[in-house]
């Protein structure tokens, strides 16, 4: 079988099965839409198949993992907002999250250790963003807690910043830099 009969295949036998979905659908009760988990479904299984793809191959396409955990975080925001009774208002830093975790991901298995600061910063972020908008949804009054957390997370991102950069982290570039002058020693030759 050639390449473009097998493609003709499966795009019949994909509309033939959205078809069958949209048909059952008529006939079940209203609170069970099963369209409510297509978009969903596309969004997890493309995150997933990023995923996979990165991670099968030891490493060697580790910049899939960004692509990957998005698609991932927001078929988990799809799939949230169709059946519990969330909105994006609250559910929005879980994006943030995922791109953090796209980061760690590509740090580890791309060994790219400068990383872990960005993906520390947004998983930072995402975090105090979700209970920012829990503690709003859940009394207005607890909104006089904002300023205390933003402050606290500065301080936090500051200290993160600090310590790796000077810590063994920044031992694994390329070139060896003096810490006394925080430049690349120069490198005589014999001529």
């Amino acid at each position: 079988m050639r390449k473009g009969q097998a493609a003709l295949l499966i795009a019949a036998a994909i509309l033939i099965m959205l078809g069958l979905l949209f048909l059952v659908e008529n006939f079940l009760p209203s609170w069970m839409h099963i369209t409510n988990l297509i978009w969903p479904a596309i969004f997890l299984a493309g995150g997933i198949w990023f995923l996979l793809s990165a991670s099968s191959n030891h490493g060697k396409y580790w910049g899939l993992f960004m692509p990957g955990s998005i698609l991932t975080g927001l078929g988990l925001i799809f799939l949230i907002t169709s059946y519990l009774p969330f909105t994006w208002s609250f559910l929005w830093p879980i994006i943030l999250i995922s791109i953090g975790v796209g980061f760690f991901l590509m740090m580890f298995f791309g060994r790219v250790f400068g990383l872990i600061i960005p993906a520390a910063i947004l998983c930072s972020l995402g975090l105090v963003f979700f209970i920012i908008s829990a503690l709003a949804s859940i009394s207005p009054v607890a909104w006089s807690l904002l300023w205390p957390l933003i402050i606290i997370f500065i301080g936090v991102a500051m200290l993160t910043i600090f310590f790796f950069r000077h810590s063994i982290v920044y031992s694994f570039s390329r070139k060896p830099v003096d810490e006394k002058t925080e430049t690349v020693p120069r490198q005589e030759h014999l001529t």
